[in-house]
């Protein structure tokens, strides 16, 4: 063998070793270890908390649920949370959490009482929780990592009281079928309705805990969007993008009829009133969004001021022509909600009220009313709608705004 030969096959052999090294570590290594940037926090699934990543154990203190005198807005918990429901407690209502970190319950009295630990169970790397059974259960999603195509995972945990007062609860935890793509929880909290992805997807009701499943909803389709806002009626809707036209649908939990509500709109998202009797949605425009309403009973559309999206707002169950949302201050041109799902930017919000049919807006809470910008989501009231609870979705914090105190100052 020449020389020049040997040196060849040498440098080839060095080439394909190389080539098979980085092969086998990213195999085997890096994807089990990777990083996406591309979703926000607070979204489904995001792993920017997964493997490698530390939580500080010096947990930050809450603040208090009774708002310092002429405050309108107040953050009530540092922690990173994963969900949250306001549980009606004999002494009054609370707040009740899941910590996203270890997936730890707590519970904070809205009428000013100390937050205390529910349950000690770690569950870690959770993405997003719901609470069901007034309270009392929860259920979680996270990414299971020990494949290498990790796949979502549901969870039901029910909170078991101790024996021993003062004692932290135990969770009884059991396994929804893996590769729930959306979930959602019956106004009365006693059933959930899930999708799965098999030829398209198929829609389950069940219990909390995932007993007496039946099939209810199957679609060639597989990206939908689910709620239950009123008890006989869950609304799907299709996945948004700017790109492509969404279609709302209604669909009977008794028999499972299907009837179209709204279709043709371009980033279609929404938010179904509890008594089916508007839909807030918005609709993709080129560089921003808008904001409408459709009045079911005649169709009638209503294009109002605010500019939001329908994640970002919560129905008045009190006075059903009145709906809460968080607006941003100013809506940076983009294709809606594709760059805010995205995580390419956060909006800096004020809170308003908005009557759907007269138009009239008024501020609740300015952004200078809140101690550091916020991008609130999962809103919701309290029974008596003198408080609004959202979650920040910058940091997965949780804030307050004492509605009563903003009435008393216009």
């Amino acid at each position: 063998m020449s020389k020049k030969t040997f040196i060849t096959l040498t440098a080839v052999f060095v080439v394909v070793l190389a080539v098979g090294l980085y092969v086998y570590y990213y195999v085997f290594f890096a994807r089990d270890n990777a990083v996406f940037e591309s979703s926000p926090p607070g979204t489904f699934p995001d792993t920017r908390l997964d493997d490698g990543v530390t939580f500080d154990e010096a947990e930050p203190p809450p603040a208090a649920t009774v708002l310092e005198e002429g405050r309108l807005a107040q953050k009530i918990v540092g922690k990173v949370t994963a969900g949250m429901s306001i549980a009606s407690l004999p002494a009054g209502e609370a707040l009740r959490y899941v910590e996203r970190g270890r997936g730890h319950v707590y519970e904070l009295p809205l009428w000013g009482g100390a937050e205390r630990r529910l349950t000690n169970t770690l569950l870690p790397k959770l993405y997003e929780a719901v609470f069901a059974e007034s309270g009392r259960s929860f259920l979680v999603r996270r990414l299971e990592s020990a494949s290498r195509d990790p796949a979502i995972e549901t969870i039901y945990g029910s909170i078991i009281p101790a024996q021993e007062g003062g004692a932290e609860a135990e969770v009884n935890a059991k396994y929804l079928p893996v590769g729930v793509t959306a979930l959602a929880v019956s106004p009365s909290q006693t059933k959930i309705f899930y999708l799965t992805r098999r030829d398209g997807s198929r829609g389950i009701v069940s219990r909390p805990d995932g007993s007496l499943a039946a099939v209810l909803f199957e679609s060639p389709l597989g990206e939908w969007l689910a709620a239950w806002p009123a008890e006989s009626t869950i609304a799907l809707t299709t996945k948004a993008s700017a790109g492509s036209a969404g279609v709302l649908y209604f669909l009977e939990v008794k028999g499972g009829s299907q009837r179209r509500v709204l279709g043709g709109v371009s980033g279609l998202t929404t938010l179904v009133s509890p008594g089916l009797r508007y839909v807030l949605w918005s609709e993709s425009r080129p560089g921003g969004a808008a904001l409408k309403v459709t009045r079911l009973g005649d169709r009638k559309v209503f294009e109002l001021d605010a500019v939001t999206l329908p994640e970002k707002c919560a129905w008045s169950k009190l006075e059903t022509r009145k709906v809460y949302c968080a607006v941003p201050e100013r809506l940076p041109p983009a294709d809606y909600p594709d760059g805010w799902y995205q995580g390419l930017f956060a909006f800096v919000d004020k809170v308003v009220e908005i009557d759907v049919e007269s138009g009239l807006t008024e501020v609740v809470a300015r952004v200078e009313d809140m101690d550091e910008p916020v991008d609130a989501v999962e809103l919701m009231l309290n029974k008596a709608e003198d408080k609004l609870i959202f979650r920040n979705k910058r940091d997965g914090s949780v804030w307050l705004v004492n509605l009563e105190n903003s009435k008393n100052m216009r």
